[in-house]
């Protein structure tokens, strides 16, 4: 399998999925520390991976190369999502997947954080945060198949209680 994570650092679910799942594994991350420090765990643990620092709306990565692309905390970074989404989907091989999550913030969580760290909140797309806007962004002339899921369950350590 051919697995790429968008926004990959600091590289521990992608060294996970090269030692356990047996993948060939590439990341993508537009923080050079960030990537440095993925660089250096799969250094430590002697994992070969494809890491590079780079615009993923402008990546090198070639167009149906990956069976899976996965990213999570990344789309609600963006004003408009929809091309970062797209990026996903033309980097997929026919057939492949796309597993793109982001934190609940529309919700409870969202309410806390507002309380605790608005300044979090503030650096997110919180537009995108239902399963209604997120089945929207994916694009139409690319996808047949859309499932949007809400996973997870209440932990405080989401929460920013140190800001407060």
């Amino acid at each position: 399998m051919h697995f790429l994570e968008i926004g990959c650092a600091p590289g521990k679910l992608l060294a996970w999925v090269a030692e356990v799942l047996h993948a060939e594994v590439a990341g993508g991350d537009y923080s050079q520390r960030g990537l440095s420090l993925a660089q250096q765990l799969f250094q430590a643990l002697n994992i070969d991976g494809d890491l590079r620092c780079e615009d993923m709306l402008a990546t090198t990565f070639e167009p149906a190369s990956f069976d899976l692309v996965f990213s999570a905390g990344v789309i609600e970074h963006f004003d408009d999502p929809r091309e970062i989404v797209k990026r996903h989907v033309t980097l997929l091989k026919p057939g492949g997947k796309a597993v793109i999550m982001v934190p609940n913030y529309g919700g409870f969580y969202g309410r806390l954080q507002c309380r605790f760290d608005p300044e979090n909140l503030s650096i997110h797309n919180l537009t995108i945060m239902n399963p209604p806007a997120l089945r929207r962004l994916a694009p139409g002339e690319l996808v047949s198949t859309v499932r949007v899921y809400p996973v997870g369950r209440m932990s405080p350590w989401l929460i920013s209680f140190d800001k407060r």
